[in-house]
């Protein structure tokens, strides 16, 4: 595995972390919005939408690294091509 595929992977990981952690923090805050000290923060709205940001950076950053590292492998496989016999 490539040092790009590692970084793409890595960011895909923790992109879906991050939506996973969102949506069950919104489905928390949607069901439970009375009981939680938090979500009665003036800048929690803020801190949702950073949040979300950073979801969609982590997943285009992998999105990003995979085509990289597909460009790197396509000019090795190009590269190292036996020519043919005539």
């Amino acid at each position: 595995m490539s040092k790009e595929e590692k970084r793409a992977q890595t960011c895909l990981y923790f992109g879906v972390l991050l939506g996973l952690i969102a949506a069950d923090w919104h489905w928390y805050l949607g069901r439970y919005a009375g009981e939680s000290a938090v979500a009665q923060l003036p800048f929690t709205p803020v801190i949702y939408v950073l949040w979300l940001a950073a979801v969609a950076l982590c997943l285009g950053a992998s999105v990003v690294f995979f085509w990289r590292a597909r460009k790197q492998e396509a000019a090795y496989r190009t590269n190292r091509r036996k020519p043919k016999r005539r």
